[in-house]
């Protein structure tokens, strides 16, 4: 229905709701964005944990951008031929200069949470070539010898979506 949460508190939808089915009471704010969302975060959470663990032969990416309110977010996927990827972590790293230390870090972080810290499922790391991540490249090769790099050259798009 791609509705916001707040709209659970709009004396409408209310009135509509209770016309709909005058017995139901309609969830607050507070618990649609607290109780059911970390509950269901954490239900996917576990079912991804269980995915992800079954696999053998996943591909590391991991990449940084800048969203709209200009942070500094980098994002952490496993990724496997033919079945969807798995988000690991979104760190944000705003305040925090994007060094390799800094984001080598960040995915162990997302490699820990998801128990995969051993590396031992990866067989591969893919990035972009910015000089940041090539050093990241390295202390990653140097920690998890196995895994092979791989790097992407940036794609420019045309102005409208480049921003």
């Amino acid at each position: 229905m791609n509705l916001p949460f707040h709209l659970s508190e709009n004396w409408y939808f209310r009135d509509f709701l209770h016309d709909l089915h005058p017995l139901y009471t309609s969830p607050s704010l507070y618990v649609i964005s607290h109780s059911i969302m970390d509950s269901e975060a954490a239900r996917v959470h576990l079912e991804e944990l269980d995915r992800v663990k079954e696999s053998k032969k996943l591909t590391y990416l991991i990449d940084g951008w800048e969203d709209l309110l200009k942070r500094s977010i980098y994002g952490s996927v496993a990724a496997e031929v033919s079945k969807y990827p798995t988000v690991l972590s979104l760190e944000d790293m705003t305040g925090n200069r994007a060094t390799a230390e800094g984001i080598m870090t960040a995915g162990e972080k997302a490699m820990r949470e998801m128990d995969l810290l051993s590396g031992k499922i990866f067989i591969a790391i893919t990035t972009d070539n910015p000089t940041v991540m090539q050093a990241f490249q390295r202390k990653f090769q140097s920690k998890y010898f196995w895994v092979l790099v791989r790097h992407f050259a940036q794609i420019l798009l045309p102005e409208p979506y480049n921003t």
